[in-house]
């Protein structure tokens, strides 16, 4: 799927960052517009949350397997 829209505009990602900021004082729900393979469709997702950038924060006695994943393998 490719989202064509956002709320009615032509999808690019600064539109999406507004549509998402906006988000948090409006009720409606942000709604896509999306091409799946030449059909489109209209997507609502309820989301209020405003913009937010997700990270990954250590897990205090877990094992580090991140830094495991990403390390070059040795021969």
């Amino acid at each position: 799927m490719k989202i064509v829209a956002v709320n009615g505009r032509k999808f690019s990602v600064d539109e999406l960052k507004r549509a998402l900021a906006a988000s948090k004082d409006q009720k409606p729900p942000l709604e896509f517009i999306v091409d799946n393979t030449g059909y489109f469709k209209v997507v609502t997702v309820d989301y209020h949350g405003g913009v937010r950038y997700p990270h990954l924060e250590r897990v205090a006695g877990a094992n580090d397997v991140l830094t495991t994943i990403a390390s070059p393998r040795t021969r």
